[in-house]
C-alpha cells in the first residue's frame, strides 16, 4: 500500500502544479508581450519587437494547450485505478479466515446467515469499471483550426473520467471501511490509534455492527455519505 498510495500523492502533486502552472498564464493565442526583446533574445524572437510609444511584440504561442494538464490527470487515472485494485483485494481477504483468523465473511457469532459473503460482488463491479474508464487514455487526434492544430488533448474526456474514478473509489472505501470496522469488532483489540480509532468512533455513529443478516444498501450509502464530508 505504501507505493499504492504513494503513487496516488505523487500524481496529485503533479497535477496541482501542472494547473497551478496552466491557470496562472496567459492562455491566448497570440500572445501580447510589452517591452523589449532580451539583449540575447533569438533573432526570430526579436523580429516580432516593434518600438513605438508601447514597444512589444505578438507571440505565436500554444499556451492554449491543455496537454500538460491532460497527461498528468490520465496518469491521476491510472494512480487511482491501481488503488482501486489495491482496496478490492484488501477488502476481499479480509474475508478469508486463513489470513485474518476470525470467522469466515466476518459472520458475528449471532448470525447464522451468510454475513459479508455477497459483498465482494459490488466491489469487483466497481474495480472492473474503474478499469474500464481507466483504459480509456484519449490518444486519438483529428487535425483542426485549418490543419494547423494537429493535436488535441481531449481534456475534457480525461477530466469526466476522473471524477467517475473518483465517486467509484468513495463507493469503494466504504464498503472496505465496513469490513475493517466489523473486523476491529470481531477482534476486539485493546486499542485503536488515534486517528483510526476517531475514525471507528465516528463511523459507529452511522452504520453499526452487523450482528445478523440485513440489506447492506444503507450500510454502504451511510458509509458514502460519511466519507464525502470527513474531514
Amino acid at each position: 500500500m505504501a507505493y499504492v498510495l504513494g503513487g496516488a500523492r505523487q500524481a496529485d502533486r503533479e497535477l496541482a502544479e501542472a494547473l497551478e502552472i496552466q491557470i496562472n498564464h496567459g492562455d491566448d493565442n497570440p500572445a501580447v508581450i510589452v517591452g523589449d526583446p532580451a539583449a540575447d533574445a533569438p533573432a526570430q524572437v526579436a523580429g516580432y519587437f516593434i518600438s513605438g510609444e508601447v514597444s512589444g511584440a505578438i507571440y505565436p504561442t500554444a499556451n492554449f494547450e491543455m496537454l500538460p494538464v491532460a497527461a498528468r490527470i490520465e496518469a491521476m487515472n491510472l494512480a487511482l485505478v491501481r488503488l482501486s485494485q489495491a482496496i478490492a483485494m484488501q477488502t476481499i481477504r479480509f474475508e478469508n479466515p486463513d489470513m485474518t483468523h476470525l470467522p469466515r465473511f466476518l459472520a458475528a457469532e449471532s448470525n447464522a446467515g451468510h454475513a459479508f459473503g455477497a459483498i465482494q460482488k459490488p466491489l469487483v463491479a466497481l474495480l472492473a469499471e474503474n478499469v474500464q474508464i481507466g483504459a480509456q487514455a484519449p490518444v486519438g487526434s483529428l487535425a483542426m483550426a485549418g490543419n494547423i492544430e494537429d493535436l488535441n488533448s481531449n481534456a475534457p474526456l480525461s477530466v469526466a473520467n476522473l471524477g467517475r474514478i473518483l465517486d467509484n473509489l468513495y463507493h469503494m472505501s466504504a464498503i472496505q471501511l465496513f469490513h475493517a470496522a466489523q473486523a476491529v469488532d470481531l477482534r476486539k483489540p485493546p486499542a485503536l490509534g488515534k486517528v483510526s480509532g476517531k475514525l471507528f468512533q465516528d463511523y459507529r455513529q452511522v452504520v453499526p455492527f452487523v450482528d445478523r443478516d440485513r440489506i447492506y444498501s444503507a450500510d454502504f450509502a451511510a458509509g458514502y455519505a460519511f466519507l464525502r464530508k470527513a474531514e
